[in-house]
């Protein structure tokens, strides 16, 4: 899945990567998607994912980005429909927006609060979780 959820952000020589990052962070093994067992984290490299948050207007054209999904479908994606509300989990990955489409460091996540929502290769885009979290 490719978005530009990283918003309209001038990074000279810089490299952003990928929006959500698993914590990769330990040389104890591979790094794996690791989910959730219900509302409890796994352990291990990839047991949660995490935004860093680049405040940068995420309105790319008009109100929308482009995502290419993994089945290589893209389309425009409006996101940041509600300011000063709570967007929709389903279809925006940040859960909160501010009047000039900069994201308010807040995006969905599971009920567990181990993975962002939108981006879990396990999730099917139909079992949609009763209780996401709208985290930092």
């Amino acid at each position: 899945m490719f978005t530009q959820i990283g918003g309209i952000l001038n990074a000279v020589g810089a490299e952003t990567g990928p929006l959500p990052y698993p914590d990769c962070y330990t040389t104890s093994g591979a790094c794996r998607y690791v989910p959730a067992n219900g509302n409890t984290c796994g352990s291990g490299p990839g047991h949660w994912s995490y935004f860093y948050y680049p405040n940068a207007s995420q309105w790319i054209y008009g109100r929308a980005q482009t995502w290419v999904m993994t089945d290589t479908s893209a389309k425009a994606r409006n996101v940041g429909m509600n300011v000063g509300g709570r967007t929709d989990f389903r279809t925006d990955a940040y859960s909160n927006y501010r009047a000039n489409g900069v994201d308010n460091n807040t995006a969905w996540y599971d009920g567990g609060y181990c993975h962002a929502l939108l981006f879990r290769p396990d999730f099917d885009f139909q079992t949609w979780p009763t209780n996401p979290v709208a985290g930092y």
